[in-house]
């Protein structure tokens, strides 16, 4: 498909023993992000917002429908 959504990402360890995630789209604006308390939580976060930005695209879609009468 072109124009395909294009995510960044980074997962970072805090100081506070938490991980910091971030998701960043194709100019550079800031998705989403948070804390997480394990690493592995962190990169689902991350995942489910690539998904929201790709299933975003894919609603804004036009709709191609088609009907043959039998």
């Amino acid at each position: 498909m072109d124009g395909d959504t294009m995510v960044r990402f980074s997962i970072a360890p805090t100081a506070c023993g938490s991980w910091l995630w971030r998701t960043i789209d194709r100019e550079g604006r800031l998705r989403a992000h948070g804390l997480a308390p394990t690493r592995k939580l962190a990169a689902a976060l991350v995942i489910r917002d690539i998904i929201h930005a790709r299933a975003d695209q894919v609603m804004r879609q036009p709709l191609h429908l088609t009907a043959k009468a039998a």
